[in-house]
């Protein structure tokens, strides 16, 4: 909502006027309104009264999309520096890749599958018996998908939270028209020797989630 500085300031003062709001020059005017009406009232001005954005600054709610072709042409130039044979319409499978090459051809250009990095984690030995006995009594995040019987591909799916060893013993059941999956943001910040074994990567070292506060911060590992 984007006001010039005079229909905000005119605002301001309606509701200054209104007995909601001072400026603080004549705090004792300011109580004899309040005096005059209801803590309702004043709630509902309150709540009412819409937030000002002053023109200057409406380039900061400007709507963001990102130019897939731009990225794309920045790719093609930056190929031309590694001698690397480069899938167009793939994806590259790559060990020893420099972070510089990843940053020039692959972030935020083109998926990667990088092979060399999961073996050297903790969590590389992790298997399923294991996980089943000493977490299988923690509830996970699952989520069935059927597509069977029905007229669409999209098919239906549903969540539930149900402990990992049920899952567990589930795993083999799926089939191509149904199946289920663990998708869970919050397992691992349970448990954090499981944490732990999840390793940090020079990939991974420019985290932009935490530029969010921290209450609504997304998760940055997850069971799945």
């Amino acid at each position: 909502y984007i006001q010039d500085e005079d229909v905000a300031q005119e605002n301001m003062d309606r509701i200054v006027d209104d007995g909601v709001l001072s400026h603080g020059s004549d705090s004792s005017h300011h109580s004899e309104l309040q005096e005059q009406k209801t803590e309702s009232e004043i709630e509902e001005q309150v709540s009412d009264a819409k937030p000002v954005i002053y023109l200057e600054h409406r380039d900061l709610f400007k709507t963001y999309t990102f130019d897939f072709q731009k990225a794309l042409q920045r790719r093609q130039e930056a190929m031309k520096k590694y001698s690397y044979p480069y899938s167009t319409d793939g994806v590259d499978k790559r060990h020893n890749l420099s972070l510089q090459e990843f940053y020039d051809v692959y972030d935020g250009k083109w998926p990667v599958i990088i092979t060399d990095v999961i073996p050297s984690w903790p969590a590389f030995n992790w298997s399923t018996q294991t996980l089943q006995q000493k977490y299988g009594e923690a509830r996970v995040a699952m989520t069935t998908f059927n597509i069977k019987g029905l007229k669409t591909v999209k098919g239906s799916k549903e969540g539930y939270s149900v402990p990992l060893g049920m899952f567990m013993e589930h795993l083999n059941y799926s089939r191509e028209d149904s199946w289920t999956y663990v998708q869970d943001e919050v397992f691992l910040a349970q448990f954090p020797e499981l944490r732990a074994q999840v390793l940090d990567t020079i990939y991974t070292k420019e985290d932009f989630f935490n530029l969010f506060p921290k209450p609504i911060r997304p998760w940055d590992c997850l069971l799945l």
